[in-house]
């Protein structure tokens, strides 16, 4: 798919730091969302949205949203009202045929079965189903579609997005999403060819996975140029009760991609005991203390590369990990 960028020049609002700090832990000010459907006639797809807007200001930096397996709206809300405190606009995407009716109908799958042995392969399979190849593929498209309805001045739906400048545009996501972040990015995969993909400037990948084996990890990895950065916890996947060895190899596994990414404005945030669900952005699985580090570091992110403020860039390339985690540069 061609994809344009909008020429528009920037100018962007700095927060108080004093008050963004506070914005980032007990939730958003000022800002106004809209939930609607964009529809893609060329796939058949009708393509639920949410875009999160600041209250003011024009040219807005955006970043595109995509949830884990199973997710929906509700997953990256919190992330979309943190930024909007920072006068970042976000585009949150439920992806169908990878959303919540891939858990209804496993379920469903499982209870029709009178073997539960059967059930179970029956419900797993459709879990897999739903984070297959294709379903990967169906997300990139449908975040190359909102890019560019996005770059050409198109509405979302019923969404208004005139105040959004979609050459300054960012990609993030959550698990499955991770990958749709990971290979907007330029992380090349066999048996996946891309070509016109949007111009984002950075991206956030959390809870990802390697996606490519070990010895490929060097070939797969060397396209992601952008800034980028890479967070997971050290029970992202693991068992609450793991011991030390187990929640060590699981974030090795998690950071596989890590040290195979070229140099230069690549960061990675381990945030101790954090698991897999606490990282999905939504108000009911962000805790307060995973918000507290992880917001004002995603923050800083986007602004320093999709706003070019040095002040945040400088903060984050200072962030100095808590007792348990683990924050390094590229």
């Amino acid at each position: 798919m061609s994809v344009s960028a909008s020429g528009r020049g920037r100018h962007h609002t700095l927060v108080p730091l004093a008050l963004l700090a506070g914005l980032l832990v007990s939730g958003p000010a000022l800002a106004t969302r809209c939930e609607s459907l964009v529809r893609d006639p060329a796939r058949q797809r009708s393509i639920p949205v949410a875009v999160t807007l600041p209250e003011a200001g024009a040219a807005l930096p955006v970043v595109i949203w995509s949830p884990g397996l199973g997710g929906g709206l509700a997953q990256g809300r919190r992330y979309a009202e943190a930024w909007a405190a920072a006068g970042i606009a976000t585009v949150q995407i439920e992806h169908p045929g990878s959303d919540a009716t891939v858990y209804r109908e496993a379920a469903a799958l499982a209870k029709a079965e009178d073997d539960p042995a059967a059930g179970q392969r029956a419900s797993a399979a459709r879990v897999r189903a739903g984070a297959s190849g294709g379903q990967v593929a169906a997300r990139l498209g449908d975040v190359a579609l909102v890019h560019a309805l996005l770059a050409g001045g198109d509405t979302l739906g019923a969404c208004i997005t005139s105040r959004i400048d979609a050459a300054n545009a960012g990609i993030a996501g959550h698990s499955m999403g991770a990958w749709v972040a990971q290979i907007m990015a330029g992380q090349a995969l066999p048996g996946l060819m891309m070509s016109n993909l949007p111009p984002f400037r950075a991206a956030l990948a959390i809870s990802g996975s390697a996606l490519a084996p070990a010895a490929a990890l060097p070939t797969s990895a060397a396209g992601i140029a952008m800034p980028f950065m890479l967070v997971t916890g050290a029970l992202d996947g693991a068992p609450e009760n793991a011991d030390a060895a187990a929640r060590a190899a699981n974030v090795k596994t998690r950071t596989a991609l890590w040290p195979h990414l070229p140099a230069g404005d690549k960061y990675l945030l381990v945030l101790g005991r954090a698991t897999h669900m606490q990282f999905d952005g939504s108000a009911r699985n962000l805790t307060a203390s995973i918000a507290a580090r992880l917001l004002p570091a995603t923050t800083d992110f986007w602004r320093a590369n999709l706003a070019d403020d040095t002040v945040a860039a400088a903060r984050l390339k200072g962030f100095r990990p808590a007792e348990g985690e683990v924050f390094e540069l590229r």
